[in-house]
């Protein structure tokens, strides 16, 4: 290194001073390339088998595996800000990286052996691990006085040098120092204050910066106008005027969750009756599961019955394609109407997987209209151009994005079993509503006769409900809220009564409780305390739970089930 009296800048200065930059100068406003930006971003990636589209306000790149990563413009010069932080944190690693390469033998572990690199810094930054502070230090300060430096600047550089080792907060860092390919992904995110599983690509655009020095050098002029675009077809139009009741009252992409039994598809089919009164809309109604895919949601080619009865294969659209495209149709009238697709349990498959680059789609403007395009798949424009569906030619839906009366809507429950996580990127572009454990309890109640203390006695639903509820949510179970019962956990059909509020069949209401929610708090929701929670019988069995309940009735409950647990 020719570094002999190279002071180093402070990295906790220079992550502020990115911070500012980005909150005071950065605008998500679109931004045009300029050609030399774009000729030497595109030979930089070209290196690694990749290539790039560039289109008025996005990126294409296709990876050498033929996957495609969808970039705003905006990517590229938000990039830029945290250059000047990885070239400096680049010199760190460089010169730990040489002292730790060059006395591995001096850094040993308790058994006397040499340790392995990504122990040497695990011990370096852990209060509890072998103090290597005092060998770092000085095999650092030889070094640097090796080089050259003067010892002032060896003592101040010896010190931010240790403390870019012990103290990964200071630069924000997240990876391992040793990890080549990713130690910069942390700090570049960090500071852009971006979410890791969906714009990690910055952190790749940024390091190409700073390790390409022609790419580095049309930075100046980043976004000098220019205007050769890939332009084969001409946007969609359509009228983005909508019925003010509609723009103001609902959601575009909305996702409703709570408890199992809070009415969550009541709630939706209620408001889609609503958003559909008067109007001549359309809506459809699905249901996730966990083999579900982006060919069925979107829709793939499939063999059909052509009009001689010969098979021929043609692209059979999904849910969202039917949806998208009499929205569209419509949305280009005067008078555009709203458009449903209804998703109920949303996270019980993949949803990454089965809404694949449509996911881009779901940000929306002040409008509600798609903010980014996606470039559609020859399949999808020859679909959207057939004469019964859109009509046109198959370019002009080269790209594509969602009218604003078009609405998704979905319900989910995080509490229940074989559900899939979603990630931060994918639930921040849609609006979370709530539903209380008790909320709409006012639309579904019943009396039924129930062995409680040893005697038959009327019991209302959402009372008893509640009762469990307070056990399941006491100190002694603790039962999260999200695992309680909604009044809409027996349907309504099971809680149907008289005019004077008495279940009408109540034999069919007993066996729904034993089928329904005795089952599922014995699997499911105290399933680790069953033994306890149903401590007025044998619970080693739901079957002898079951018999137990046709002898005692609440009594499986415990003694004091009624006393403490009703109208608490």
């Amino acid at each position: 290194m020719n570094d002999n009296n190279m002071v180093l800048q402070d990295l906790g200065e220079l992550v502020e001073k990115t911070k500012s930059a980005v909150q005071t100068e950065f605008s998500y406003e679109d931004v045009s390339l300029s050609k030399g930006f774009r000729d030497a971003f595109a030979k930089n990636i070209s290196a690694g088998g990749n290539t790039i589209e560039y289109l008025k306000n996005t990126a294409i790149i296709t990876t050498s595996a033929g996957l495609k990563v969808y970039l705003p413009n905006q990517w590229f010069v938000l990039a830029t800000y945290p250059v000047e932080l990885i070239k400096e944190i680049i010199k760190y690693r460089n010169y730990t990286e040489k002292v730790i390469d060059d006395n591995e033998s001096v850094f040993l572990g308790s058994n006397g052996k040499i340790l392995e690199k990504k122990e040497i810094y695990k011990n370096l930054k852990s209060p509890d691990g072998i103090d290597f502070s005092g060998k770092f230090k000085q095999i650092m300060k030889d070094y640097l006085l090796s080089l050259g430096q003067q010892e002032d600047i060896a003592n101040r550089n010896c010190e931010l040098l240790y403390k870019f080792v012990s103290n990964d907060k200071w630069w924000l860092g997240g990876k391992g120092i040793e990890r080549t390919n990713d130690f910069y992904v942390s700090p570049i995110l960090s500071v852009l204050n971006l979410v890791n599983a969906s714009q990690s690509y910055v952190a790749t655009i940024t390091y190409a910066y700073v390790n390409d020095g022609d790419l580095y050098a049309e930075l100046a002029t980043i976004t000098e106008a220019d205007r050769e675009y890939s332009e084969a077809s001409m946007p969609i139009v359509f009228n983005t005027k909508i019925d003010e009741r509609l723009k103001k009252q609902y959601e575009r992409n909305r996702i409703l969750f709570g408890a199992p039994g809070t009415g969550k598809s009541f709630e939706l089919k209620k408001d889609s009756k609503e958003i559909m009164d008067g109007t001549t809309g359309y809506y459809e109604r699905i249901t996730f599961h966990p083999d579900y895919s982006y060919s069925q949601f979107v829709g793939t080619y499939k063999p059909v019955m052509g009009d001689n009865d010969d098979i021929r294969y043609d692209f059979v659209p999904g849910p969202f394609m039917r949806v998208y495209a009499e929205a569209l149709k419509n949305a280009r009238t005067d008078n555009p109407q709203p458009y449903l697709l209804l998703i109920e349990e949303i996270n019980r498959a993949k949803v990454a997987a089965v809404f694949g680059d449509v996911f881009q789609l779901l940000d929306r403007d002040d409008d509600g209209i798609s903010e980014y395009e996606i470039q559609a798949s020859e399949d999808i424009q020859k679909y959207l151009a057939k004469p019964e569906v859109l009509g046109g030619n198959p370019a002009d839906y080269k790209r594509i994005r969602i009218p604003n009366n078009m609405f998704i809507w979905a319900t989910m429950n995080s509490a229940d079993q074989g559900v899939f996580p979603m990630d931060t990127a994918f639930k921040r572009r849609w609006n979370f509503e709530y539903l209380g454990i008790n909320k709409n309890e006012e639309k579904i109640s019943g009396t039924g006769k129930i062995k409680i203390a040893g005697r038959e006695e009327p019991i209302e639903w959402n009372r008893l409900r509640k009762a469990i509820n307070n056990k399941m949510s006491s100190d002694k179970f603790k039962v999260n809220e999200d695992k309680l019962m909604g009044p809409f956990f027996l349907s309504t059909k099971l809680i149907a009564s008289d005019e004077t509020g008495m279940i009408i069949d109540t034999a069919k209401f007993i066996e729904a409780f034993k089928s329904k929610v005795i089952m599922y708090l014995y699997e499911d929701a105290v399933k680790q305390g069953k033994h306890k929670f149903f401590d007025g019988c044998d619970s080693s069995k739901y079957s002898s739970v079951c018999d137990a309940f046709d002898e005692k009735g609440m009594g499986i409950f415990g003694e004091d089930f009624e006393n403490d647990y009703y109208d608490k």
